[in-house]
């Protein structure tokens, strides 16, 4: 089932107030939203038993190093980012683990991956507000996919049922949180202090997180 984005819903109307921030308040929001769906490729890697040892962790933690700081020197490019995440994300479905298990969350692996490479493309001068509002939104629809069919019977949900799935307004009280913090921001960069309050919630939100109980820090 296929989620269609409602005109004017909380998740758009906070990205749109994105937009109007400067640049370097928008890397804080896009760090957020990269750390906080990161979390699923994770537990991705951790259900398929995938062997390689990878850097993503460290990567992104070295956003949230270089905005407190306020200096970014990320020393890759984009397309090196896009195609590394996209070649990784196709290696772990096609790790011989996975094959021929249906997985009720893979799209929200898949948003997970785009919103990993979304949120650094704002380090890279290559962010779109829009962009990143489509991947977060297909995540969260992701979950509550995942959620429906777990626990829900599935023909019993109305469309408008559907999208008034509590993870959404979860999802926006989230965002909510953060953007209203950007939008206090008395210059282009957000204080220290509160930089740190951003990244040490998105650590432990589990909002965007879809199987909680694989995820262990």
């Amino acid at each position: 089932m296929l989620i269609q984005i409602k005109k004017n819903s909380q998740l758009e109307k906070i990205f749109q107030r994105l937009s109007a921030l400067p640049v370097e308040r928008q890397m804080v929001f896009s760090a957020f939203c990269a750390q906080v769906f990161y979390k699923n490729i994770e537990i991705r890697i951790k259900e398929v038993g995938f062997p390689r040892k990878l850097d993503l962790r460290e990567q992104i933690e070295g956003l949230w190093d270089q905005l407190i700081v306020k200096e970014v020197t990320l020393k890759f490019d984009y397309q090196s980012l896009e195609d590394g995440m996209i070649s990784l994300m196709d290696e772990i479905y096609a790790y011989p683990e996975s094959l021929g298990k249906p997985n009720p969350v893979d799209s929200v692996f898949r948003s997970s991956v785009f919103a990993f490479i979304s949120g650094f493309s704002f380090f890279l001068g290559h962010g779109d507000c829009n962009q990143l509002f489509f991947v977060v939104h297909d995540g969260v629809g992701g979950k509550v996919e995942s959620l429906t069919t777990q626990k829900m019977e599935w023909d019993a949900l109305s469309r408008e049922e559907y999208l008034k799935f509590p993870t959404f307004g979860q999802a926006a009280a989230d965002l909510e949180w953060v953007i209203s913090k950007l939008e206090l921001a008395p210059s282009k960069w957000l204080a220290e202090e509160e930089i740190r309050q951003i990244r040490d919630y998105s650590f432990i939100c589990k909002t965007f997180v879809v199987d909680e109980i694989y995820y262990e820090e």
